[in-house]
């Protein structure tokens, strides 16, 4: 197996990218009560969007586990975090989780 400095740098920045997208998603979710939750078909595109696109997410990666395709699992979970969710989701939802009342999830 090779290693190098820049393959070590790479997969640095990788783990940080994920971890970094997860500490935020996480930390936005301490206070999530299940009581606050909003049925599928209630909610707005956006969301529904990337529901959806975790859940194909979830089955890819599960097939690459079980043909144990670590790199591939890894390179698709990395690649959703940058693109759907970094790229698109997140820097949307920022501006709804800071400007909306927690009363109010239709105030968008």
């Amino acid at each position: 197996m090779v290693a190098s400095d820049e393959i070590l740098k790479r997969v640095s920045d990788q783990y940080r990218r994920i971890r970094n997208t997860f500490r935020f998603i996480l930390g936005n979710l301490s206070d999530f009560n299940e009581a606050d939750k909003i049925e599928h078909e209630n909610q707005i595109e956006l969301d529904k969007w990337i529901i959806n696109a975790t859940r194909n997410l979830e089955k890819e990666v599960i097939e690459y586990y079980e043909t144990y395709s670590y790199h591939n699992a890894v390179q698709k979970i990395h690649n959703f975090c940058v693109n759907e969710l970094g790229g698109i989701y997140l820097d949307i939802v920022k501006d709804r989780l800071y400007t909306c009342k927690d009363s109010s999830p239709y105030d968008y």
